[in-house]
């Protein structure tokens, strides 16, 4: 039996348990041989630019505090134009408790695995990615000051992950005509997060997790080359 009047379930999680019974999934409980082996899947995700990720992280470095964010040098070497698509993870909202940093949360944030695109992107299922055909790529004129985007091209991706980053709710919520509310789970998506987590956490926490929020040092930094 779920409680949900325990003070440490966030509404996301209230909302995707209830959702899961709705639709007839059964509860298990994780043992220890399941640890490591749970699917990730992401309820919606927003389709931005790197212009507005490149403002949604330095607000995040701002206002959240010893959270994840995104190396602002290496966002500034990618065409602003080109698309980027967070996946929604995790979400603390102000007042709730946080798993991650032990904590009562003060401000409320969304958790999310960045995606980076070569051209924009105008949709996303879990069969593929869908371009925008009418757009045209940049020359390599254009794309003398994006070095980072130059390399993506050079190596022929068309998409490529830059990492794990929170952004307070407060400033997503202006971005919530470009989320698409649609549940995506891939193995490729999968293994992507888990090792942005694990070597995020590795880096955060070499010994354990925090308790009563740590030492306050902050790790803004755990996208591009890290």
């Amino acid at each position: 039996m779920i409680d949900f009047n325990n003070p440490y379930l966030t509404n996301q999680a209230k909302k995707s348990i209830l959702s899961s019974v709705a639709q007839g999934c059964k509860l298990v409980p994780i043992t220890e041989d399941k640890i490591g082996k749970c699917r990730v899947s992401f309820g919606s995700h927003w389709i931005l630019s790197m212009r507005d990720l490149c403002d949604l992280n330095r607000k995040g470095i701002e206002k959240l505090d010893f959270n994840f964010s995104l190396l602002p040098k290496a966002l500034e070497k990618h065409h602003p134009d080109f698309s980027v698509i967070l996946f929604e993870s995790d979400r603390v909202e102000k007042g709730e408790w946080d798993n991650c940093f032990c904590r009562w949360e003060s401000v409320g944030y969304q958790n999310t695995l960045v995606i980076g695109f070569i051209g924009r992107v105008t949709s996303f299922f879990a069969e593929g990615f869908y371009f925008d055909e009418d757009y045209v790529l940049p020359d390599s004129d254009s794309l003398i000051d994006y070095p980072g985007s130059v390399k993506q091209i050079n190596s022929g991706n068309r998409y490529f992950p830059i990492g794990l980053a929170d952004f307070p709710l407060i400033d997503l919520r202006e971005y919530e005509e470009y989320r698409h509310y649609q549940r995506i789970s891939t193995d490729a998506l999968d293994r992507i997060h888990n090792d942005y987590m694990l070597r995020a956490l590795n880096i955060m926490f070499p010994n354990s997790y925090p308790k009563n929020g740590g030492n306050k040092k902050r790790f803004p930094y755990k996208g591009f080359g890290n």
